[in-house]
């Protein structure tokens, strides 16, 4: 026994010190250090840092995820890098990369670096200073008597003592300047404050101009670029006739407001390049009709991101325009509309359009997408597309508008996905042959949900109808629609309407709960109207189908359940088509009145409160490989109708399987009547007429018939 308790020993004590080690390894996880650090100490605006963490000691993780920031002094924005995986080079993780702005101030700058997988490292400091390049040159503008270099900002820009790349520092005061033409590459920044300017800062052929901390007013313009290079940050722009003109340059601005200019805020014209962020434009182009908050007229790449634009007349006006692109872009209570695009091309993501008169209007061939966009509450349209334009929304909400959610006109198209019409007074609405795509949408609380006229087509996929308060989907005037894969419930009056030589496709969709108490349907065509219905349930309604005005429908594959009143009802000319259906447990599975007609195969026709199939005046009613079942009565015929069934099963129906009255003759001939003797022997449904009619019963099956 004594081996055997030496092996168990050695055993344990190998265990013991696996243990040890895996402690030792997890206490070394929270061991490591670090150090951050930078390329140099020392920068001058315009460079770029290059921000690095180096492992001291330790156990060295696999993957380290930093967040970190720079923060400059005083009141600039700090600048921060998220979730950098900062790349292992055998000594330092090599980080990011940030470049110094020409108008930030000088001074010392924070580095502050987090290490991400809670080792234990926390967050680590850094500071660089950043100070003038060795060649610039900085003088000094403020009110007389303080010892200023110039008490003129046109007097310094213009000196010929005030070299190419200098650095103005404007201390506060007011200054009457008029324009102030500039030439040279200068930086211009408010020093201590802000001070207020009354003239216009004019850019000319300069390839750096930099202006910051600034109050310009009233005058004629605020800033103009021609073919510069300028950056304004935290520029404001008050009163002036056009706030910021921009002729074929490169601009960014942000952190900048304009406001309360008689004509446009901004007007960008020509190429370039034009970055706004964080910015706001307000009551702009209330004096003169119209002018725009934003005016873009050329192929210039714009970019509008985290954007306020709100009253005056128009938010954004775009004309000839390729190349405009806005993001988390506010535009609201313009008396006018949001967004005005002419022949552009305009990309907007993740904005919203409230409270204007209209959301976006579209001219002349433009091509506008949105992704992730609320058109809300304005006065009456949400969009509205003119001259073939065509407009792309995605993962968006329309909701609360006056008139319509969407109109178009003039052969536009639309694309909807992924969104909702919501609570408009008609969520979408087509004319003049207008394209309209849905896919995936839902279309919800308006008092109508879509209508489409005058040649139109509207194709819609995967979508909700439901709970309008009159109709789903209008189609009039010779329109053309397309339903599949869609519900359309406990919309008013009817799911769907059609009129006016209209046509509809409808496969796989589910139509329920629609004009109950109201009088409505399901599917109401009238006047030459045409559909063709396909695998979809129409349940529960108050009428199914019904037809007018010698309008046609065809079902096929398609069930007709639990409607209040009839599964299919046809006046008028009217005349339908049923293959392989079912019309059960409706108050009647089919009358037809007038001149209509039906044409039922391989159909189940059963359970319904009263008749299966109910004819008046000179309706008719053929019938082939039918199941008439469980009725009331099976089939009604009178006045001037119609019937010829022949080999179908009419069984089990609770009073006759046929009857017929007034001067007609009907036929239910190679029927099986539930017995082996006929309608009136032995099992058989019945079958019976008045003495003025005539009903053709024989020759009859004598057993089931099957199909």
């Amino acid at each position: 026994m004594a081996p055997q308790t030496s092996k168990t020993a050695r055993c344990l004590l190998i265990a013991l010190l696996c243990l040890s080690a895996l402690m030792m390894a997890l206490a070394c996880v929270s061991a490591y250090t670090v150090r951050v650090a930078t390329d140099k100490l020392v920068y001058t605006q315009g460079e770029s840092v290059e921000i690095y963490v180096q492992i001291l000691d330790g156990w060295v993780p696999v993957q380290v995820d930093f967040v970190g920031r720079v923060i400059p002094p005083g009141s600039y924005p700090g600048v921060y890098f998220d979730e950098c995986d900062f790349s292992y080079n055998g000594t330092w993780y090599v980080g990011f990369s940030f470049t110094i702005p020409s108008y930030y101030p000088d001074g010392t700058y924070e580095i502050e670096v987090t290490e991400q997988q809670e080792y234990g490292v926390g967050t680590k400091e850094f500071y660089v200073n950043v100070e003038p390049p060795p060649s610039s040159q900085v003088v000094t503008v403020g009110p007389p008597g303080i010892g200023a270099d110039f008490t003129s900002i046109g007097e310094a820009v213009s000196s010929p003592d005030v070299n190419d790349g200098a650095t103005i520092l404007v201390i506060p005061y007011t200054y009457y300047e008029g324009m102030i033409v500039v030439e040279k590459n200068l930086t211009i920044t408010g020093y201590g404050g802000k001070p207020v300017v009354v003239g216009c800062f004019y850019a000319r052929n300069v390839r750096s101009f930099y202006l910051s901390n600034i109050e310009v007013r009233g005058f004629s313009l605020g800033f103009i670029a021609a073919l510069s290079n300028c950056s304004l940050y935290n520029v404001e722009v008050d009163r002036c006739t056009t706030g910021v003109l921009i002729l074929d340059s490169t601009v960014e601005m942000s952190n900048c407001v304009v406001s309360s200019c008689s004509g446009e805020g901004i007007a960008i014209y020509g190429l370039g390049d034009v970055d706004i962020r964080d910015c706001s434009l307000k009551d702009n182009g209330a004096s003169q009709t119209p002018s725009p908050n934003l005016l873009v007229v050329g192929d210039a790449n714009v970019s509008l991101e985290n954007v306020s634009i709100s009253s005056g007349v128009w938010g954004v006006l775009c004309r000839d325009s390729e190349n405009l692109t806005l993001s988390l872009v506010r535009m609201e209570n313009c008396s006018s509309a949001g967004l005005v695009a002419e022949n552009s091309h305009v990309e907007v993501s993740s904005c919203w359009f409230e409270l204007n008169n209209w959301g976006l209007l579209l001219y002349g061939s433009s091509q506008v997408e949105l992704e992730g966009c609320n058109i809300k509450d304005n006065n009456y349209d949400g969009a509205v597309c003119y001259d073939t334009s065509t407009l792309s929304i995605s993962n968006s909400l329309i909701e609360g508008n006056g008139f319509t959610g969407l109109t178009l006109y003039d052969e536009s198209q639309l694309q909807l996905s992924d969104s909702t019409l919501r609570d408009n007074q008609l969520g979408l609405l087509a004319l003049h042959s207008s394209i309209a795509t849905l896919s995936g949408c839902t279309v919800e609380l308006n008092v109508w949900g879509i209508m489409e006229l005058n040649e139109s087509t509207i194709s819609i996929s995967s979508s909700s109808i439901s709970s309008n308060v009159n109709e789903g989907v209008v189609a009039l005037g010779s329109s053309s629609l397309m339903i599949s894969s869609c519900s359309l419930t406990n919309n008013g009056f009817r799911a769907i309407l059609m009129s006016d030589s209209s046509t509809a496709t409808i496969a796989g969709s589910t139509i329920e709960l629609n004009g109950v108490g109201n009088d409505g349907s399901a599917v109401w065509l009238t006047d030459n109207s045409k559909a063709l219905i396909s695998r979809s349930t129409i349940r529960s309604n108050n009428w199914g189908v019904v037809l007018q005005g010698n309008s046609y429908v065809t079902l096929l594959y398609c069930t007709m359940t639990q409607n209040d009143k009839e599964g299919l009802i046809l006046y008028d000319y009217s005349h339908a088509d049923i293959s392989r259906s079912e019309l059960t447990q409706n108050s009647f599975g089919v009358i037809g009145y007038g001149l209509s007609s039906a044409s039922v195969n391989t159909t189940v026709v059963s359970c319904n409160t009263y008749d299966g199939v109910h004819l008046e005046g000179s309706s008719s009613f053929t019938g082939l490989y039918l199941n008439v079942t469980g009725n009331s009565w099976g089939f009604i015929v009178k006045d001037s109708a119609y019937l010829n069934v022949s080999y179908s099963n009419i069984f089990e129906n609770t009073w006759l399987g046929v009857y017929t009255c007034s001067s007609l003759t009907a036929y239910a001939t190679h029927c099986w009547w539930g017995g082996s003797e006929g309608p009136n022997g032995a099992g058989g449904d019945g079958a019976g007429n008045d003495p003025s009619s005539t009903l053709i019963t024989e020759p009859y099956e004598t057993t089931p018939i099957y199909w």
